[in-house]
């Protein structure tokens, strides 16, 4: 169970994270659980967490109604959306797709408790 993963779920639209934070708690997530929460693209949310709390909390989501997305890959080229880039190929989309989940990462490394952070990072 050694190191962290990204559990994916639709979303029907960007909200805060404390917003985010307040709906999984009222759904029985322990958010010291959940690492990070951010938004890949439009209408899926990433949350951060340790191994040996990801089959926990997909079974708290899952009781609720919220569906996982297992087969969501970020950093493929299908998540780059965005028109201005509409006329690239699909490998430099690729490349933009990894280079934005990379910065996502590093983005989110400050606001991770610091022991667990370093781990993250070790890990990603």
């Amino acid at each position: 169970h050694q190191g962290f993963t990204y559990l994916c779920s639709p979303s029907k639209s960007r909200i805060s994270r404390k917003t985010q934070r307040s709906n999984l708690n009222s759904l029985g997530v322990n958010n010291s659980r959940v690492l990070n929460a951010h938004y890949p693209s439009r209408t899926v949310v990433a949350l951060l967490v340790h191994n040996g709390y990801r089959e926990e909390i997909i079974m708290i989501l899952k009781n609720h109604g919220v569906s996982n997305l297992p087969d969501y890959i970020p950093t493929h080229h299908t998540t780059i959306s965005d028109p201005q880039f509409k006329n690239i190929s699909s490998t430099e989309k690729s490349s933009l797709a990894i280079e934005k989940h990379n910065n996502r990462l590093v983005r989110a490394l400050p606001y991770i408790r610091d022991h667990i952070a370093k781990a993250v990072a070790r890990f990603f």
